[in-house]
């Protein structure tokens, strides 16, 4: 998936979101900032394309779940796995799928 990023500059998004390369980072706790940089990639789409891209490259080559946590079912999808039913599922803004639409 090449999904850009919106987000708040806390813990340790900023490990993850490099502002203006890969996604839009907003100070913490200021929704006008936030609503403004969900405005901005809503308004481009080769923004959105750039952000989603250079995302994914920086994921691949430097973060594995499973490289971190050893082998096995990695921590993240062992969570989402013991969901419970009816539990609520996070969808993508930006999907590869609505962006050919």
């Amino acid at each position: 998936m090449r999904i850009p990023v919106v987000s708040t500059a806390v813990s340790g998004i900023s490990e993850l979101v490099d502002h203006m390369q890969n996604g839009l980072l907003a100070p913490e706790k200021d929704s006008e900032a936030l609503a403004a940089a969900i405005e901005t990639l809503l308004e481009d789409p080769d923004l959105r394309e750039r952000f989603g891209a250079n995302g994914r490259q920086k994921v691949m080559a430097g973060f594995s779940l499973d490289r971190r946590h050893g082998q096995g079912t990695p921590p993240a999808r062992r969570r989402a796995e013991e969901k419970p039913a009816g539990a609520a599922r996070l969808l993508p803004v930006f999907s590869e799928e609505a962006s050919r639409s």
